[in-house]
């Protein structure tokens, strides 16, 4: 193998290394949020690892908060950079269930680059009528 051809695939592999080693990923693959008008209800996302910029996209109906590595945690500045964030359905009567998507953006993602890689959630506001909730399984009780 010439040796021009060998630093190639060295380079190829290092970078894969790299690029594997700096993965991550979010605690909740898809989030389903209930829609209540009375009780906002809030559900944490989290990143393995890393900071980022959270963005809904659609914020009219879907908030997202920052929120600081302190415990318990505290909002912080929207544009604020952090492992995790408050996911909250804005709700109103006449509210209809659209989905939107949470974004974790990488800092380092500039306006039409990739330098930085983003994460992301699916989310699905519904209307809760009621629920049922099944237990399969059994709990060992130490006495």
């Amino acid at each position: 193998m010439p040796m021009m051809e060998r630093a190639v695939w060295v380079i190829l592999l290092m970078s894969s290394l790299i690029a594997l080693s700096k993965s991550t990923k979010l605690n909740v693959p898809k989030l389903l949020l209930p829609l209540s008008v009375h009780v906002p209800v809030n559900i944490t996302l989290t990143a393995q690892r890393g900071c980022y910029k959270w963005v809904s996209s659609k914020p009219e109906t879907v908030r997202v908060h920052p929120l600081s590595a302190l415990s318990p945690p505290a909002p912080l500045p929207l544009s604020s950079c952090s492992q995790q964030c408050l996911v909250s359905a804005l709700s109103s009567p006449q509210a209809v269930p659209i989905r939107t998507v949470v974004q974790a953006q990488d800092p380092g993602e500039r306006e039409k680059e990739t330098l930085g890689f983003s994460l992301r959630a699916p989310v699905s506001p519904k209307q809760c009528k009621d629920m049922h909730v099944r237990w399969i399984g059994h709990a060992k009780l130490a006495i």
